[in-house]
């Protein structure tokens, strides 16, 4: 993951809604069904990696409809608290 730290719940941000939910790479997030990919998180108009569309167009999936992908809409949830960002 590109410059991360963790929450106190030992937790990454999703690189593309920004919620502490991410593990490890490859976790699929829980929020929005991005999967951590380090190679799109770098190169945020690529899409060839783990997902179909490059980050920069999931990012905007996210805040027009809730979900990376239209297809994914009925697999994400709301975060919880401890996944919140917080200053």
């Amino acid at each position: 993951m590109v410059n991360k730290s963790k929450n106190r719940f030992d937790k990454f941000a999703c690189a593309c809604c920004g919620f502490f939910t991410i593990s490890e790479i490859h976790d699929i997030c829980d929020v929005c069904y991005w999967e951590e990919d380090i190679y799109q998180e770098e190169h945020i108009f690529d899409n060839g990696g783990s997902n179909k569309v490059c980050l920069a167009d999931a990012k905007q999936n996210m805040i027009n409809f809730g979900a990376c992908e239209i297809e994914f809409i009925n697999f994400v949830r709301v975060p919880t608290t401890d996944e919140q960002v917080t200053d």
